[in-house]
């Protein structure tokens, strides 16, 4: 059910929606380092792990760099498509993640043929979260207002399931919550 979102142009349609007014809400501030205007400075990344990453569009990472000069400092907003400087999409990431919770090695195997994913990459993702995210500032920070009964020795599936609705309105509000993390 969540793995078809790795199909879903409709989906990737949202999530681009949703950068795109983060990334103007960041531009109505000025310049962190010396309160410059904020201008576009969008780039290419090569993101991989879903049928859509073929489009364009989906390609682009919201940027913003300060417009005075002297400064030009880089000012990457949050994003709901992106976690971080990972290559993969956070969609994939989470999905990674979460659907290895109590697969047996034949499972994941065909879990990291469905999505691409090597099988040592899909550990990775899920020692960080089960280690360094569940000790982030993000997460310790905001941990309030997910339900106090959330299992972190399950993250991110539990996260998921704080969610409400379907596959789409779960996955969607997951990463809205991870994009309010500081870019």
């Amino acid at each position: 059910m969540y793995t078809s979102l790795l199909r879903d142009a409709r989906f990737a349609h949202a999530l681009f929606d949703m950068d795109e007014r983060i990334a103007a809400e960041a531009r109505q501030r000025p310049c962190a380092r010396c309160g410059g205007p904020l201008h576009r400075a969008d780039y290419r990344r090569k993101p991989r792990g879903a049928a859509w990453a073929e489009d364009p569009r989906h390609s682009v990472r919201q940027s913003l760099c300060c417009g005075r000069d002297g400064c030009r400092k880089r000012a990457t907003p949050p994003s709901a498509r992106f976690l971080g400087r990972r290559v993969y999409w956070a969609v994939t990431v989470v999905l990674g993640a979460a659907l290895q919770h109590g697969l047996s090695a034949r499972r994941v195997s065909r879990l990291s043929a469905e999505l691409g994913v090597d099988r040592r990459t899909l550990s990775r993702w899920r020692q960080w979260w089960l280690q360094t995210y569940r000790r982030s500032e993000h997460f310790t920070r905001r941990r309030g207002e997910l339900p106090a009964t959330l299992d972190v020795a399950t993250l991110p599936q539990s996260l998921l399931d704080a969610f409400t609705g379907d596959a789409p309105a779960r996955m969607t509000a997951l990463l809205r919550w991870l994009s309010s993390a500081p870019g």
